[in-house]
């Protein structure tokens, strides 16, 4: 079999075990996938543990289209349902000396491809970057600083690629490049944020932003204003397009305002986007009502009242969802303070969940 077949298999099993609602089969079928095509797709072979060159050449479609099993699978290792996805990637990423394509000329086909290459690789290194800073995996913390860096300058040189193709097709006639490009631009800052962020253990840098949080607000509300853009199955490997944007909003955006925006614009995604769906959602919901309680006369949540997702169980018979926050701050005497949330899924208001109970470890 053809790694190209391969590829297209995989994706098509994971789609259905996706809109079946079965996590944990979509979860094996995509670790295995990536061990499968593991020395083939360049992504896959530069953060595995195996060192082999390909034994199989990709051809030309290939490499148009060698990120979107990673993309999937760390996109899917997000939402706390696929938790073997972020175990795959275990050697540090790194950035390919080569600059973003030319501003000007450059296609929206040809923009999305090394976009969604340079994206990927990305998210893989914020990953890994956050999972070093909190003790989950081992990292040598200069070559996250040194990587970061150059995460950082490829960035700003991809956002005059990203803005000149934005204003150039952002009034396309093409509903399908018009969203793409929108698409583009909201990854563009969701990364920007996460990755000038993934070194502080506080989330205090994260307040910077609020400029950036708005701007992905506002293209969030743009997306869901034009017309659905999946079919009757309501499904789409567009992996976090739009809730990602959403969720980091409402994780890490302390504004109350644009978060009750957040959650109102989560209520209109009636569609899944691979792993991500309204359950994934609803978690941050749960960490954005959790700080909520803890904001000062001034409006300002402070460090010592900041959370992180930890974990979630989905409870199927009751439709409802376990979720675990942990503080970011210890206590003074070093204990770590968890909330424990079971969220309804049926119930999407600031009452969206039931029992809470705090505990320390």
């Amino acid at each position: 079999m053809t790694p190209r077949a391969l590829l297209i298999i995989t994706l098509l099993l994971v789609a259905y075990e996706f809109l079946q609602g079965n996590m944990q089969g979509a979860d094996g079928l995509l670790e295995t996938g990536v061990g499968l095509l593991r020395d083939t797709l360049p992504i896959l072979r530069e953060t595995g543990t195996s060192r082999r060159p390909s034994r199989i050449a990709a051809d030309d479609e290939m490499r148009e289209m060698d990120h979107i099993l990673p993309y999937l699978s760390v996109m899917s290792g997000y939402t706390g349902f696929c938790n073997s996805q972020h175990r795959l990637y275990e050697r540090p990423i790194s950035f390919p000396d080569e600059d973003p394509p030319l501003p000007g000329s450059t296609s929206p086909t040809r923009l999305l491809s090394a976009w969604g290459r340079f994206y990927t690789r990305a998210i893989i290194f914020h990953v890994q970057a956050t999972r070093a800073l909190f003790g989950r995996a081992s990292g040598d913390l200069g070559k996250t600083q040194e990587e970061q860096e150059r995460c950082l300058e490829l960035l700003r040189r991809w956002r005059e690629v990203v803005m000149d193709c934005r204003d150039r097709f952002v009034s396309s006639r093409d509903a399908r490049t018009r969203r793409a490009m929108r698409l583009v631009h909201m990854q563009y800052l969701t990364i920007l944020i996460a990755v000038s962020c993934c070194r502080d253990k506080t989330d205090m840098l994260y307040d910077r932003y609020e400029a950036e949080f708005r701007e992905m607000l506002r293209l969030c509300s743009e997306c869901l204003a034009e017309p659905e853009p999946v079919s009757k199955i309501r499904f789409t490997f567009e992996g976090g397009s739009i809730a990602s944007p959403l969720f980091i909003i409402l994780c890490k955006c302390r504004r109350r305002d644009l978060r009750m925006k957040a959650v109102a614009a989560c209520q209109k995604v009636s569609w899944r986007e691979g792993a991500w769906d309204g359950k994934a959602l609803l978690c941050g919901l749960g960490l954005a009502m959790l700080e909520e309680q803890y904001r000062d006369e001034s409006g300002h949540i402070p460090a010592s009242a900041r959370f992180v997702w930890k974990d979630v169980k989905w409870d199927q018979q009751h439709r409802q969802l376990v979720a675990e926050y942990w503080k970011l701050r210890p206590e003074k005497d070093g204990t770590i303070v968890s909330r424990q949330l079971t969220l309804d899924v049926d119930r999407w208001t600031t009452e969206a969940f039931g029992d809470t109970g705090e505990q320390t470890s």
